[in-house]
């Protein structure tokens, strides 16, 4: 007998903590179907104002800051329905797991199985009234506590209930009716059951897959249709046959019934897609094509074996890119952006710190050797306008080289900060010198880098390599380290020695870029380090000179840069020339049915 009562888990307490915070009195979340989670008290007489668990509106808000209080601590008003749905939705894929995870069962007799099984129908009858119970006060960030819980133990029932979560989302900001909503969330929730026939070993893989890893992760999708099918196709088993599927032709992308198996879903399945395609209405292709980008975000969000977590930056120049290509039915792809960008209102904290994203680079070749430019705004003041600030003398007496200065025609602001240097803004308005100027940031592509093997040729012992900064270094760059690198952790390589090694260890610099100024929703100032250099540790090295060529020419050099991120994240490419793939069976891109 499946158990149908939920109790309360120590996991919907700490996802609830995540999400409780305190505000300030006029922060616009408030008024997001947000409810007081402590009572209000007049900050001098103490009487009670407002009382835990009260929906907040404009006008309580406005009453209660007349009154003096300054801030309240809140939460969003679906995180008690949402919570007590993701208990039950885990019972309820948990019970489909039991189901297929009978010894010797075949995909046929789990699907049979559960088609006739009383308890497992009226277990989904309860998880879709649950289900009914969030749609009523659904609120996108509520989810967000639930996807902090997710990369705490990451587990497959969590990926699918925030995947039906995110269709929800979407199908709201498409504004659909309830019933819709709710079809498109139950399936989307279901859409992995498949993966309950992949090897353990296979779902936690770390790296890349084989050839026969690939072929039982496609598999998935198959079976996933076959175990949701009830004696004819319904959306839970086509959103389980292609959540895989891209929206256009491209080739070599996608997989599903649609394309890789539509033939064997028919000859050994006995699952006629083409029946469905040609009954289906344009929302139940919609509910297929929601339930893709709804997986893919879910999916970048969350820990896995093989990476750890996308912010939402990264998030949103991933998903953008793929829509580019023709992932997703544009006009969906849309309603999903507007969501995820009201949800995720800061981009680039502070702190954070990403690889050099490869759509901001431009490659060259120079003189035999390898370039990647990045176009930029910097904070710069030239030898002349140094001179007309009257700085040069303050520069000396703060060690300063004036020489190398004129020579390289200016310095970086930033760089005169941090030897507590201060610059007269006023004075720069008066003067009319405008301190941010164009920079063209050419940075060296390829470098001598040496790994542990590389190494270990060379001669170095076990009890150097063993060593713990060694190791430690070692570990931070996964291309190998520099000689200036290796000079700093002990190990001295002189250059003569590295001609045996040839050109093999002339590899590619991987670049990080480390927010240290957040300027709007997708600008900001950034460092640019090498990968395994910390920011920290360089401004620490600075200040006794021991910076190598490339580090003192980032750091000092050049300093923070300005980069805008807008067109790769706040921006949605042209998709205009994106249109269904002939498998879809349309007949031409019809974006109103969308919405």
């Amino acid at each position: 007998m499946i158990k149908t009562r939920i109790e309360e888990s120590t996991g919907k307490e700490a996802a609830g903590e995540q999400r409780r915070k305190q505000y300030a009195i006029n922060d616009p979340q408030l008024l997001e179907e947000m409810v007081l989670c402590k009572s209000v008290f007049h900050p001098e007489s103490g009487v009670v104002l407002l009382t835990h668990g009260s929906l907040l509106t404009e006008r309580l808000l406005s009453q209660l800051q007349k009154m003096g209080v300054n801030a309240i601590e809140a939460e969003p008003f679906a995180e008690q329905s949402i919570l007590e749905a993701v208990e039950q939705a885990k019972v309820y894929l948990h019970s489909i797991e039991q189901i297929i995870a009978v010894k010797g069962q075949s995909v046929n007799n789990a699907s049979l199985l559960m088609q006739e099984m009383k308890e497992f129908r009226e277990l989904r009858t309860l998880m879709r009234l649950q289900m009914q119970k969030v749609l009523h006060h659904f609120n996108p960030r509520a989810i967000e506590g639930l996807v902090q819980l997710n990369n705490h133990h990451p587990n497959s029932a969590h990926h699918s209930i925030i995947t039906g979560f995110n269709a929800m989302a979407i199908a709201r900001e498409l504004g659909w009716q309830e019933e819709e909503v709710l079809e498109v969330a139950m399936a989307a929730m279901v859409h992995d059951v498949g993966k309950s026939t992949v090897p353990l070993n296979t779902l936690d893989w770390p790296g890349r897959l084989s050839d026969l890893q690939w072929k039982d992760m496609h598999l998935h999708t198959l079976f996933g249709g076959k175990i949701l099918h009830e004696g004819d196709l319904n959306i839970s088993s086509m959103v389980a046959l292609n959540h895989h599927e891209w929206y256009a032709a491209v080739k070599g992308k996608g997989y599903g019934s649609l394309t890789l198996f539509r033939e064997l879903a028919r000859e050994e399945l006995d699952l006629d897609v083409d029946q469905f395609l040609s009954q289906a209405l344009p929302r139940s292709l919609e509910m297929i094509q929601i339930s893709t980008i709804a997986d893919m975000v879910a999916a970048l969000e969350e820990i896995r074996s093989y990476k750890g977590a996308l912010p939402p930056f990264k998030v949103l120049v991933i998903m953008n890119e793929d829509a580019r290509m023709g992932h997703f039915n544009p006009a969906l792809y849309r309603a999903w952006h507007a969501t995820y960008l009201h949800k995720n209102r800061q981009l680039l904290p502070k702190g954070m710190r990403f690889a050099l994203p490869r759509e901001k680079e431009e490659r060259i070749e120079q003189g035999g050797k390898s370039y990647i430019v990045l176009q930029a705004l910097v904070r710069r003041l030239t030898y002349e306008e140094l001179k007309r600030l009257g700085l040069l003398t303050r520069l000396g007496n703060h060690y300063f080289d004036l020489e190398a200065i004129r020579q390289s025609d200016g310095i970086a602001i930033d760089r005169m900060i941090r030897r507590g240097m201060t610059v007269d803004e006023e004075k720069l308005r008066a003067l009319e010198i405008d301190p941010v100027k164009p920079i063209k940031v050419v940075l060296p592509a390829m470098e001598k880098r040496l790994d542990r093997a590389d190494l270990v040729e060379l001669g170095f012992s076990e009890k150097k390599l063993t060593a713990p900064k060694v190791v430690k270094a070692l570990e931070r760059a996964k291309n190998g380290l520099s000689l200036a690198e290796l000079s700093r952790v002990g190990l001295t390589v002189e250059k003569e020695l590295l001609l045996p090694l040839g050109e093999r260890i002339n590899r590619k610099i991987f670049y990080d870029m480390v927010v240290v100024e957040e300027l709007d929703h997708s600008r900001a100032r950034f460092a640019v380090v090498r990968e395994g250099d910390r920011l920290e540790v360089l401004e620490q090295a600075d200040a006794y000179n021991d910076l190598d060529p490339l580090q003192d020419y980032l750091l000092n050099k050049i300093g923070p840069i300005e980069v805008d991120f807008s067109d790769l994240t706040v921006e949605i490419p042209n998709l205009d020339h994106v249109v269904p793939a002939p498998y879809w069976g349309i007949e031409s891109p019809d974006t109103g049915a969308a919405g």
